[in-house]
């Protein structure tokens, strides 16, 4: 009897297992329990993002304002038509707890073919659910990414969403080692 459960324990365990690889193979590997997604894990919990905007054509005293996602200045660039995979982007935004030469010039790289004819404009941004069920967001800009010249944040903001200040400024003379020439 007792080798009868150990077998059968055994052949739910392999069942379980063909199941739980039928579904990742058959879903892209986006399996509930196995997801990179946080929708599951942190439902309701403080999040993080990172967006780009084209403003070309925004008057320079708009660009800098903290907004809401709703109101944010310029068009929307869309990453994933460039072949800038989003969660790429947002991590990279999302860790770099200080914006130096060497990270503004690894950002332009990134946009490195939109950025022969536009001005993108990255924030980052955060959303929060407060007690009574209404989301949140708040989208600070980081750095401006023009065909020519890189800026930083002019003012700091109060803390990055890290947790520590933002660098303020833009590079000597707005050129970032490692941008276009």
């Amino acid at each position: 009897m007792n080798g009868e459960l150990g077998l059968r324990g055994v052949r739910a365990l392999g069942v379980l297992s063909l199941v739980g690889v039928a579904l990742l193979a058959t879903h892209l590997g986006e399996f509930w329990p196995y997801s990179i997604y946080p929708m599951f894990s942190v439902a309701g919990r403080p999040w993080r993002r990172a967006i780009a905007r084209e403003v070309s054509d925004v008057p320079a005293g708009e660009l800098w304002q903290t907004r809401t996602v709703e109101t944010l200045a310029g068009r929307a660039f869309p990453v994933a038509e460039h072949g800038i995979p989003q969660i790429d982007f947002t991590e990279y935004v999302n860790h770099s707890p200080r914006w130096d030469a060497a990270r503004v010039a690894g950002l332009r790289a990134l946009f490195a073919t939109p950025l022969r004819t536009q001005a993108l404009l990255v924030y980052e941004v955060r959303g929060d659910v407060d007690d009574d069920g209404t989301a949140h967001t708040r989208a600070e800009p980081v750095v401006l990414l023009e065909p020519t010249r890189s800026e930083l944040r002019p003012e700091p903001a109060a803390t990055s969403l890290l947790g520590g200040a933002l660098p303020v400024g833009a590079f000597p003379g707005g050129e970032v080692p490692g941008g276009p020439r």
